[in-house]
């Protein structure tokens, strides 16, 4: 993660939503630009159509190794758990620009 936090004139990135940590995404997101856009460096996906999975529509799949897809509306309270530690952690990166991610 470090040689990616160094690369400061990144225009563009992307890798699956499944490769890394959600902690290491958001130390990622803390170090580089934020004028850089990537869906990769977001806390979550959306998708369309959704997959269906035992009768239910899963339509987000949240950033980090093993993380679920969920559904958008069954799973709202936790879809924003996720998205509020995320940004939380984001903030934690940046004020702190020594701490690295677990």
């Amino acid at each position: 993660m470090e040689p990616l936090g160094a690369l400061t004139l990144l225009e563009s990135l992307s890798f699956s939503a499944r490769q890394f940590t959600t902690q290491q995404v958001a130390w990622l997101r803390a170090h580089l630009p934020p004028s850089l856009e990537s869906e990769a460096l977001e806390p979550l996906s959306r998708f369309s159509p959704p997959l269906t999975r035992d009768l239910k529509d899963l339509d987000v799949l949240l950033v980090g190794k093993r993380k679920p897809f969920l559904n958008s509306v069954s799973d709202r309270a936790r879809i924003r758990n996720h998205v509020d530690q995320f940004e939380a952690s984001v903030a934690r990166y940046r004020a702190d620009p020594t701490l690295l991610p677990d």
